[in-house]
């Protein structure tokens, strides 16, 4: 493994994102407009073993010429994301029931790694995107942003994140309040 470390992915972390501005920012509430429902997903390894991974660097020091630096640490995960799911915990709409999959309602904006030329990409394209990403640190992180409108007053989403491995990780989101701005 020269040049990066790998980290274990162990951890998925959900955070609501206010989709209202010209920026998707983290916010505690859990109401959202209907035409902006978004989250943050963060993948990672749970625990400081990434640290104690870390060789001890035996390359730096003074010398007769030259002071060298311990070189800047990258990373990489040991597994790759092979497919992301976002089922409705709540009715989605009148025709689409809770429990149902509706991946295919939501876009992907990669933030760690920022791999992609565009702004959104489908999250089938995003796990092909990440395969051998070099990273500046032990964690993945996106935006899941819901390409609809709801229809309804409430949502709430299980988002489940599978691994290369085998490993599924899942996470709920809050339930939702959908408000408009009337």
């Amino acid at each position: 493994m020269d040049g990066y470390i790998g980290f274990d992915i162990t951890h998925i972390q959900i955070q609501n994102l206010s989709n209202t501005g010209s920026d998707a920012v983290v916010t505690t509430e859990n109401t959202m407009l209907p035409s902006a429902v978004a989250f943050k997903v963060r993948l990672y390894e749970g625990s400081n073993s990434v640290g104690l991974r870390m060789q001890p660097q035996t390359n730096f020091g003074f010398s007769s010429c030259v002071a060298l630096s311990p070189p800047d640490f990258y990373y990489k995960s040991n597994q790759l994301i092979q497919n992301i799911r976002v089922v409705t915990l709540v009715d989605y709409s009148t025709s689409i029931v809770a429990n149902t999959d509706v991946s295919d309602k939501f876009l992907v904006y990669p933030i760690v790694p920022a791999i992609s030329d565009f702004l959104y990409v489908s999250i089938p394209e995003f796990c092909t995107l990440t395969t051998d990403q070099i990273l500046m640190s032990p964690s993945i992180e996106f935006h899941l942003m819901c390409k609809e409108t709801l229809s309804l007053n409430n949502a709430q989403f299980r988002i489940i994140v599978e691994l290369s491995n085998g490993q599924e990780l899942s996470i709920d989101t809050a339930l939702l309040d959908l408000v408009t701005n009337d």
